[in-house]
């Protein structure tokens, strides 16, 4: 499955043009279906998925859309830091300990 969602907004070269993007979504894999019902699509460019998204056809990109393999991913709990849009900040990925 796909979903997505993204954000726009006038670019300053061109007064009508808009530039925007899509997360494109699966289904979870089981490391992150204990999270949310939701995940990226996770491409894995040492297997050309990249390129295959960026210039092949639609089946082969629909194809690349099922869940990234969980032993590939890694999980810790992080601050709650990382849910004001304010704070950029390198340490937000470190692990914290968990409640």
């Amino acid at each position: 499955g796909e979903g997505g969602g993204g954000e726009g907004g006038e670019t300053g070269d061109e007064p009508d043009a808009v530039e925007t993007f899509s997360i494109v979504t699966t289904e979870p894999n089981d490391l992150v279906a204990d999270l949310h019902h939701r995940m990226a699509v996770i491409l894995d460019p040492d297997a050309g998925e990249e390129e295959t998204w960026l210039h092949g056809g639609p089946d082969e990109a629909a194809a690349l859309l099922d869940p990234y393999p969980s032993d590939d991913l890694t999980a810790h709990p992080v601050s709650t830091r990382v849910n004001s849009p304010s704070v950029d900040a390198p340490d937000l990925i470190e692990p914290v300990a968990s409640d």
